[in-house]
């Protein structure tokens, strides 16, 4: 792990600047590694700082300027007095780490926006390609319902049409069955009127015959009586 990355995740857990060079001294780092690391933090910190409030209409260019034109004034966090006395009384072999902070550069905040944007971009990659599976895995689901809801209209269908087609045949049953029974009663008609008509004809007759008969009994009593 960086120094600058120690020192952010130290910053992270709430230490303050005096804490983290203490931690960090502790760890046998130098005074050099250690300035350059809290100015990059610092610097890194302002700048996401800014890069997040740029997506909010409330802040105006003007003030982004003027935060960036008093990160340039700021420079370099300061250095505890006792860290500053403790860093005087290094030996003389050791006085090359002496370092004085050089003022923030603009493509030191180049290079850190640039570092930033990057993981933004890649984050937002991320999200992009879960969205994306997410909406892959949508379209899956809907175009199968899709096939599904196809499958019931072709089976309704199939059965409207068999329904129309057993109605259709049962009229035509219907219709066959009176054809038939018309038929059956004309020959039956043309069958039996002869003989109703024959026996009507014979019942005349034998009516007829009992007539002339009675009138002859007659007659012949009319006679006997006479005499």
């Amino acid at each position: 792990m960086s120094v600058l990355e120690k020192v952010t995740e130290l910053r992270n857990q709430g230490r303050n600047d005096a804490e983290i060079i203490q931690f960090l001294k502790e760890q046998r780092v130098s005074p050099k590694e250690i300035n350059d690391a809290l100015s990059q933090s610092q610097i890194k910190a302002a700048v996401g700082g800014m890069q997040e409030s740029m997506m909010q209409p409330q802040w105006a260019p003007q003030q982004q300027q003027e935060e960036m034109m008093q990160i340039s004034q700021e420079g370099m966090p300061q250095i505890p007095q006792e860290y500053q006395q403790e860093y005087s009384q290094i030996p003389q072999e050791q006085q090359y780490y002496q370092y004085s902070p050089p003022a923030t550069t603009a493509d030191t905040i180049s290079e850190i926006v640039d570092s930033i944007i990057s993981e933004k971009l890649s984050e937002m990659k991320k999200k992009i390609l879960i969205l994306e599976e997410a909406r892959k895995s949508d379209m899956a689901k809907l175009i199968s319902v899709n096939e599904r809801l196809k499958k019931v209209e072709d089976t309704i269908f199939n059965l409207q049409a068999s329904i129309i087609r057993k109605i259709g045949e049962y009229g035509e049953g219907i219709k066959s069955i009176n054809d038939e029974m018309s038929m059956m009663q004309d020959s039956f008609s043309k069958l039996v009127n002869p003989m109703i008509n024959s026996l009507r004809e014979t019942s005349k007759e034998k009516g007829k015959k009992s007539e002339d008969k009675t009138s002859l009994e007659d007659l012949f009593k009319k006679k006997k009586s006479g005499k």
